[in-house]
């Protein structure tokens, strides 16, 4: 559910997908976006504290937004405007979502599409359980 959520806070202000986005059927290329957009990556819970009988009290959830744009000053607009969705919001009424890092624009040079530069923004949630 955390990356259900974390979409939902992204998709009014930019289109975003859960890892990137798959071809219609086996054998065929897969369709690539036009225009701006966010694939995250990760998200997989990982246990951070356990009590003496070994239960996880907490776990945490380190998520890559890939901001995907065609120019370097592009590619950070969209950075600034999911961090602006995304970090210090709620995801329940103990945790929120934290923004720690950011990439420099990169180009991916074996990109044939014109959406080739991207900004790597980081975040982590920390949940009770």
């Amino acid at each position: 559910p955390v990356i259900e959520h974390l979409l939902a806070l992204i998709a009014p202000v930019c289109p975003a997908y859960d890892g990137p986005p798959t071809a219609p059927s086996p054998g065929l290329v897969p369709a690539v976006p036009e225009g701006p957009h966010v694939i995250v990556w990760g998200g997989t819970p990982q246990p951070v504290y356990q009590t003496l009988t070994h239960e996880h009290v907490r776990t945490n959830h380190f998520v890559q937004l890939v901001c995907v744009n065609n120019s370097p000053a592009g590619a950070r607009a969209v950075a600034d405007l999911v961090t602006r969705a995304v970090d210090g919001m709620s995801y329940n009424s103990t945790s929120r979502y934290e923004v720690t890092y950011a990439t420099p624009p990169i180009q991916d040079r074996s990109d044939p599409t014109e959406w080739c530069w991207t900004v790597t923004v980081e975040l982590e949630l920390t949940i009770a359980r």
